[in-house]
C-alpha cells in the first residue's frame, strides 16, 4: 500500500463528540462502583461531566492554542462537590478516574488517533485538575471564614453586649421615626431613667432641653431649606442626610437638673444602604465646660498682665534708662561713676528686652500672634543697620557681614530687625571669643533669605528638636550677665512664620552652626 493509500488519523474532537453518550454511561458505572458509600442521584453523578466533556472538544478540536481556555466547568464542578461533602481527594481522584476512562476507550480503537489530539486531551485533563483543586480550595477556606465568623459573632454577641453597657460614654440607639431601641448602663446613670422604661416606649426628646432644640430646628430649616420639625428630626437630620452631627446639647435628668453634653450623632445603614436607625454617643461635658471657665479666667488675668506689663513696668524703666544714659553724658565722672552708670544702662536695656519678649511670646501663646505692619523694606540695608548697632555692644567681636542680589520686600522692618538682633545676639553669646561671626543676606527673584553662621561647639541634636520652643537655649556657654529667658528663637520662628517663611538650624563641630531665615517678598499677609 502506498503513502498516499494510508487512512488519515482520526480526529480525537470528533470520536469524544460521536461516543459522548457511551461515554458517559461507563463515566456513572464506574463512579458508582469506586464511590459505593455516596447515594447520589443520576444528576449528581454526572454532575458538570457532560459539560466537561464538551469544553474538551473544544479543547483538542479546531481553535487555535493561543485561544483556548481552561475548561470553566471544573470550577462550577468542584464548588458542587464541595456542597456535597466531598474531600479534595475524591474530587481528585474522579479526574483520575476520568482520565483512565477516556484513554481506554479512546486508544481500544482500530484506526489510530491524531498524536496532537492526545496530547491536547492530557493538558486540558491537567488544566481542569488545577482548576478544580483551585477552586476547591479557595471555596472550601471561604466556608470555614464564614463559619468561623459566625462562630465568633455568636461568641462575641455578649460581650459587644456587656462593652456597650459598660462604655463610658452614653449611647442610645433609635429606630429611624426616633423610637429608642438601646439605652446603656452609662445613660441610665446620667439620666435617671431605666432602659426597660424608654426602649420601645420614648424617644430622646424626653431628655433634651425643648428651647435648643426648637432653635436648632430653626437652623436646619435655614441651612437645609426645607421645614426641619423641633422634635427628634432635628437631632437626626445631618445623619440622615450621610453626615455626623456632632454639638453640644443640654440634657435634662429625670429630676430636672441639667448637664452640657457633647453629642455624636451617625446614622445605622445595612451593607445595602437601608437606613436602620441611629447612634447617639454623648459625653457628660461638665468638668470640661468648668476647665474652659477656669481657662478663660487665666486668659483674662493674663491680659490684664500684659497690660501691667506693658505700662506700668515699662514707664520706670525707661525713667532709670534715661536717667543714667544722662549721667554717663556729664563731664568729670569718676571711673567708679561711670562704672555703675554703665551697669544701670546694661541692666535696663536687659530688663526692657525682657519685658518685650515676655509680651511677645504671651500674645503668641494666647493666641492672637505677634501683630506686623507690612510695609516696603530694604533688607540689605535694615541688616546693615543692625550689625553696626552689634558691633558697638561687643567691639571685641568681628562681625562679617556679606550681601548680594536682590533686597526689597513686603515685611514689617521693626520684626524683621528683631529676628536679625536675636539671632546675631546668640551667635555672639554661644560662640568662642576672638572668633567670627558671619551675617549673608542673598535675594532672588521669589524670596530672600538671612544666614547667621557662628563656629564652636555644636548644639546638641536633643536641643536642636527643641531649639524653637519657648524656654530653651542652645548651650549653657553663655556669661550669667548675658543670660536670657529663652525666648527669643520662639519669637523669632513666629515672626518669621507670620511673614510665610522658615526658619532652620544647621550645627555640626566641622561646619559651625548656620540659622537661616527663608522670606517670600510678598507674604500672603499683606
Amino acid at each position: 500500500m502506498s503513502a498516499d493509500d494510508r487512512t488519515p488519523p482520526r480526529s480525537l474532537a470528533g470520536l469524544l463528540r460521536e461516543r459522548r453518550e457511551e461515554l458517559l454511561q461507563e463515566w456513572e458505572r464506574r463512579h458508582a462502583e469506586h464511590l459505593p458509600g455516596k447515594r447520589l442521584t443520576r444528576e449528581e453523578r454526572l454532575d458538570d461531566i457532560p459539560e466537561l466533556l464538551d469544553a474538551l472538544v473544544e479543547h483538542t478540536g479546531e481553535t487555535p492554542r493561543s485561544v483556548r481556555r481552561v475548561p470553566h466547568p471544573a470550577a462550577e464542578h468542584a464548588r458542587r462537590r464541595l456542597a456535597l461533602g466531598f474531600s479534595l481527594e475524591e474530587v481528585t481522584a474522579e479526574y483520575s478516574q476520568l482520565r483512565t476512562l477516556l484513554l481506554q476507550a479512546l486508544t481500544r480503537e482500530d484506526a489510530g488517533l491524531e498524536p496532537e489530539g492526545l496530547i491536547l486531551l492530557n493538558e486540558a485533563l491537567d488544566q481542569a485538575v488545577s482548576l478544580a483543586i483551585t477552586t476547591y480550595a479557595r471555596e472550601s477556606q471561604t466556608l470555614l471564614e464564614s463559619l468561623q465568623r459566625q462562630r465568633e459573632a455568636q461568641e462575641n454577641r455578649a460581650f459587644f453586649q456587656a462593652m456597650l453597657q459598660s462604655a463610658t460614654f452614653h449611647i442610645i440607639g433609635c429606630d429611624p421615626d426616633g423610637t429608642i431601641r438601646f439605652f446603656n448602663a452609662t445613660a441610665e446613670r446620667l439620666l435617671g431613667w431605666r432602659a426597660e422604661e424608654l426602649v420601645g416606649r420614648a424617644t430622646p426628646s424626653l431628655f433634651h432641653d425643648a428651647a435648643e432644640t426648637a432653635t436648632r430646628a430653626e437652623e436646619l430649616t435655614r441651612e437645609l431649606g426645607y421645614p426641619v420639625p423641633a422634635n427628634f428630626e432635628a437631632y437626626v437630620a445631618r445623619a440622615r442626610l450621610g453626615e455626623p452631627d456632632a454639638r453640644e446639647w443640654t440634657y435634662v435628668r429625670r429630676d430636672g437638673t441639667r448637664f452640657p453634653v457633647y453629642l455624636v450623632v451617625t446614622a445605622v445603614r445595612s451593607e445595602t444602604g437601608e437606613l436602620l436607625g441611629f447612634m447617639g454617643l454623648a459625653e457628660d461635658i461638665t468638668e470640661r465646660k468648668r476647665l474652659e471657665a477656669e481657662s478663660r479666667a487665666r486668659s483674662e488675668f493674663e491680659q490684664q498682665l500684659i497690660g501691667i506689663v506693658s505700662h506700668d513696668l515699662r514707664n520706670p524703666l525707661n525713667a532709670i534708662l534715661l536717667g543714667a544714659q544722662s549721667l554717663l553724658r556729664r563731664d568729670g565722672l569718676e571711673a567708679r561713676q561711670t562704672v555703675a552708670l554703665n551697669r544701670i544702662v546694661s541692666s535696663a536695656e536687659r530688663a526692657t528686652r525682657m519685658i518685650r519678649d515676655l509680651l511677645d511670646f504671651t500674645q503668641a501663646r494666647l493666641g492672637g500672634g505677634i501683630p506686623m505692619k507690612l510695609a516696603p523694606v530694604k533688607l540689605h540695608a535694615l541688616t546693615q543697620q543692625v550689625v553696626e548697632e552689634l558691633r558697638l555692644s561687643y567691639p571685641e567681636r568681628e562681625v562679617r557681614l556679606e550681601q548680594e542680589g536682590q533686597d526689597e520686600g513686603q515685611w514689617d522692618g521693626d520684626r524683621m530687625a528683631q529676628v536679625l538682633t536675636n539671632l546675631l545676639t546668640n551667635a555672639l553669646k554661644y560662640s568662642p571669643e576672638g572668633t567670627r561671626v558671619t551675617v549673608h543676606t542673598h535675594g532672588d527673584e521669589s524670596q530672600v533669605r538671612l544666614e547667621v553662621h557662628n563656629t564652636g561647639p555644636p548644639i546638641a541634636p536633643e536641643v536642636r528638636a527643641r531649639i524653637f520652643e519657648p524656654l530653651q537655649r542652645a548651650t549653657g556657654t553663655a556669661r550669667r550677665e548675658e543670660r536670657s529667658l529663652g525666648l527669643g528663637l520662639y519669637i523669632v520662628r513666629h515672626i518669621v512664620r507670620a511673614h510665610g517663611g522658615t526658619v532652620t538650624v544647621r550645627s555640626t563641630a566641622e561646619e559651625g552652626t548656620t540659622f537661616t531665615v527663608s522670606l517670600p517678598r510678598r507674604p500672603q499677609a499683606a
